[in-house]
């Protein structure tokens, strides 16, 4: 692999992009795919398609998602502790004391935390841990603190950066998929700089938005069947023994706890 691929790859996968978060990873993929192809759109989902023939009759795609899986913060209690949903699906019982950056007003670290294995009961032990039951500690000590630089619907990523292994593998966040967008942006540069596509035939390479929380972006994608059920949640405070209630001028709405809210603007207005 040439050393400009290698640097782009790492980029890719350090750069944050949980679902409904892709604008920093969509910005670099269509910079980069910007220099060889023939024409790069992005759609209202925030869908990235590069292209080679834009006129050509016959049409391939390669498509890769840019999301990840991550988490978002949904409530600070008292002592500046944050409590999370996950973004896509994860495994509880690995998150436990991994540390992870909260990205909020800034960027910031942070550390999953559970309590002590010494205070559980005998049962609890013996149980894989529930989500509601894990926090996030960034050092507040109040929620006014914790205010200054987090807010409700921050999301969190693993702080887990690529790292070459033995021979020539390599571990890093968010492989998934964007191992996957790596490999459309280089062979979009690679068909153009060495050729070999016919110009009657032109590739695709897409990179899509929330293939995390339900492959939301490739249905909006019009080279791929569209299907799909638009929602929003929400999510002000939280009992610790019971999910959240959000209060709509005077009406109690149970919160439906999946993670994003999109399309992303729409948070930002809410």
């Amino acid at each position: 692999m040439r050393d400009a691929s290698l640097e782009h790859l790492k980029t890719l996968v350090a750069t944050p992009s949980p679902s409904g978060f892709e604008q920093p990873v969509a910005h670099l993929y269509r910079n980069y795919v910007s220099e060889f192809a023939g024409k790069v759109i992005t759609d209202v989902m925030g869908n990235v398609s590069a292209c080679i023939h834009p006129q050509a009759a016959m049409r391939i795609m390669y498509a890769s998602h840019m999301d990840e899986i991550g988490f978002i913060v949904y409530f600070i209690d008292e002592d500046g502790f944050l409590f999370f949903n996950t973004i896509g699906g994860t495994d509880v019982a690995t998150e436990i004391g991994q540390r992870v950056w909260v990205h909020g007003k800034e960027r910031g670290q942070g550390v999953i935390g559970r309590k002590a294995i010494q205070t559980l009961k005998s049962e609890e032990s013996k149980q894989t841990p529930n989500l509601k039951d894990l926090w996030i500690d960034i050092g507040a000590m109040s929620r006014e603190q914790a205010e200054t630089v987090v807010k409700i619907g921050s999301p969190v990523t693993l702080q887990t950066e690529f790292a070459a292994l033995l021979g020539n593998h390599a571990t890093a966040r968010a492989f998934d998929n964007k191992a996957g967008l790596f490999i459309g942006g280089e062979i979009i540069r690679r068909l153009v700089e060495e050729g070999g596509l016919h110009p009657d035939v032109d590739l695709y390479a897409l990179g899509t938005v929330q293939e995390e929380s339900g492959s939301r972006g490739d249905r909006k994608n019009p080279l791929v069947p569209t299907e799909s059920q638009e929602s929003l949640t929400y999510h002000c405070r939280r009992d610790r023994s019971q999910a959240g209630v959000y209060t709509i001028r005077k009406s109690n709405v149970r919160a439906v706890l999946r993670g994003v809210l999109r399309p992303t603007k729409a948070v930002h207005l809410l």
